[in-house]
């Protein structure tokens, strides 16, 4: 049973900023699995992955995605193909509408940390939520 479930499951990971509350996000936090290493063993044997990344401040977001860098390559970084659906839902405003292109033109480095090799699946769902 437990071979199915890492084999059929799809394990949900949340890149969060173990600063803040991420209210209503979905996912096992990326911060608390560094925190304890023995939860990534167990997570790196699944085969499907959604990866939800919440971005309100783009250049702050990618700095705190890279801060997770060695984690994210022990998860994903392996010699057999896995699929990766990441759901990038980025919040901004009309003064902030730089945030949206440069989401846009760097989409490539966010899908890229979580296929190191090229050989995993990776699709990547593009939220954009405007802010008042």
């Amino acid at each position: 049973m437990q071979h199915q479930i890492y084999r059929q499951g799809e394990y949900s990971i949340l890149i969060d900023d173990e600063d803040e509350d991420e209210a209503g996000a979905e996912g096992h936090k990326i911060s608390e699995l560094q925190k304890n290493g023995n939860d990534a063993i167990h997570v790196a044997i699944f085969q499907h992955y959604r990866v939800n990344i919440t971005l309100c401040d783009f250049k702050s977001s990618i700095d705190n995605l890279l801060k997770y860098d060695h984690l994210i390559r022990e998860i994903f970084d392996r010699p057999r193909s896995v699929t990766v659906k990441l759901v990038v839902i980025l919040h901004y405003s009309l003064n902030r509408f730089t945030d949206v292109k440069d989401c846009l033109s760097n989409i490539d480095l966010i899908s890229k940390l979580f296929n190191p090799k090229g050989i995993n699946v990776c699709s990547v769902d593009l939220q954009l939520n405007k802010k008042s």
